[in-house]
């Protein structure tokens, strides 16, 4: 038996016409079949090119244009930043995962690259403040292992990015890709794991820890940072310390709520670490971030400050 999903309406301005709505025949589980493109959204709006999940309570909204998630004024180099991402594999359901309404990395796309292009003076002050990282300096941005902008110490750190996951014996199609790195030189180095609606990444298969933690005088316990599942955490932690190369370093987990009670084995992951005052871990909200950043530039746009609101991020 065919069925029909909820109608809805265009949420684009100045549209709000009722979308088109094509039956489905319903999975085993009686539901519809899952969307994970545009073009596999039951509900369109062809002229907007927007659709929404087939969820039947509190879809997603997709672009069939990933650039259309983004404000146009930071659309200049997403795509080619996306298309040369460290993880060749996952390069294909990155872009198409971009034009979600939820995607981490349309929003660390948005706001990294404003900032880093539209208020690069105001930077060191950010990340002092922010992260206590004091540097007159501008840093290098990359994010996913790309460097943004033409930048000859951005083309180092990518190679050495690639290198470091070569010494690791990572798969050449699938090495790990830092969500944001910030180097400043002399001054040390940021890594960022940037999450929105999604907790931290963890394994129930401790055996995927060992190339990082397994004799790297990074981690005090490894039994103990492979106990808590947080593989993801543990690989950015990795090349956060091989990177710094005896500089101050920190990695950032940055969520909404900025706290270590939201992620189960948080805590005791941090415990594992071999932290001190030029080694840290920091969680931080983005509500915090953008207030910093706000201090720093003087203010946003009011295209950026509708964009921050609209996706929970303030």
């Amino acid at each position: 038996m065919r069925a029909h999903l909820p109608t809805k309406t265009c949420p684009m301005p100045a549209c709000g016409q009722r979308m088109a709505n094509r039956a489905f025949v319903s999975t085993a589980r009686g539901g519809a079949p899952t969307a994970s493109t545009y073009d596999t959204c039951l509900r369109q709006c062809s002229p907007c090119g927007v659709g929404f999940s087939n969820a039947r309570s509190r879809p997603t909204l997709i672009h069939r244009d990933p650039l259309d998630n983004i404000p146009a004024e930071v659309r200049e180099g997403a795509m080619a930043t996306v298309d040369a991402a460290l993880n060749v594999r996952n390069r294909p359901t990155k872009w198409t995962k971009f034009g979600f309404e939820t995607s981490e990395d349309a929003v660390t796309w948005t706001v990294f690259a404003f900032l880093h292009r539209h208020h690069a003076d105001a930077l060191p002050a950010l990340y002092a403040d922010l992260i206590g990282i004091e540097s007159e300096d501008v840093p290098t941005l990359l994010l996913w292992g790309v460097p943004v902008g033409p930048s000859p110490c951005g083309t180092v750190l990518a190679h050495d990015l690639v290198a470091m996951s070569n010494a690791l014996r990572e798969v050449s199609a699938s090495r790990s890709e830092p969500d944001v790195v910030l180097d400043f030189g002399p001054a040390g180095v940021v890594l960022i794991e940037v999450k929105l609606g999604s907790s931290n990444s963890r394994t129930k298969n401790p055996s995927k820890f060992d190339r990082y933690v397994d004799a790297s005088p990074a981690f005090t316990d490894p039994a103990a940072t492979k106990a808590t599942g947080l593989y993801e955490l543990a690989r950015n932690w990795r090349f956060a310390h091989d990177l710094a190369a005896g500089r101050p370093f920190a990695l950032v987990n940055l969520t909404l709520d900025g706290t270590t009670t939201s992620t189960r084995g948080l805590p005791a992951f941090v415990d594992s670490l071999a932290t001190r005052p030029r080694q840290r871990f920091l969680s931080v909200a983005w509500r915090d971030l953008l207030t910093a950043a706000e201090r720093a530039t003087g203010g946003f746009p009011p295209w950026f400050d509708t964009y921050c609101h609209a996706r929970g991020l303030r």
